[in-house]
């Protein structure tokens, strides 16, 4: 199959002439709802541990030390997730600049599309991401 490849007949990747599938947007639509509830459950726990912890310090009069805590950690945690998610953003931009060209895979149009928005996005999720968990370290530093 390789050799006929070569000689432009065939392709190594044969889809079946099928597209990309139409039911994957409604999935990946599912996906997105479900990873927001899941992050909007872990911001209600952390907001209700703040809360709990900004009730006791006050009780014992030490408010204003949790506060200059608190404020320190969320500038270090932005500051931090910051710097990171700017660098992550050069370095992927310049690997998308240096590895764009011309389409050699005997890939439909479609196909081709859908797996550029794909790396796209998932360019973009991995900086977001990454910048929480480094501005997160950060934080806890």
């Amino acid at each position: 199959m390789a050799a006929d490849f070569e000689r432009g007949n065939g392709s190594p990747l044969d889809f079946g002439g099928q597209q990309v599938p139409k039911q994957l947007g409604t999935i990946i639509k599912w996906g997105a709802v479900i990873v927001a509830l899941i992050l909007l459950f872990a911001l209600l726990s952390f907001a209700r541990s703040v809360y709990t912890d900004w009730l006791w310090y006050d009780a014992l009069g030490f408010k204003g030390v949790f506060i200059k805590i608190l404020f320190t950690r969320i500038v270090l945690l932005v500051v931090g997730g910051l710097v990171f998610g700017t660098l992550l953003s050069v370095s992927l931009y310049f690997a998308n600049r240096m590895s764009s060209g011309p389409v050699t895979l005997p890939l439909p149009p479609e196909m081709v599309d859908f797996l550029r928005r794909l790396v796209f996005w998932g360019s973009a999720a991995t900086v977001v991401a990454m910048s929480l968990i480094f501005g997160a370290i950060l934080a806890s530093q």
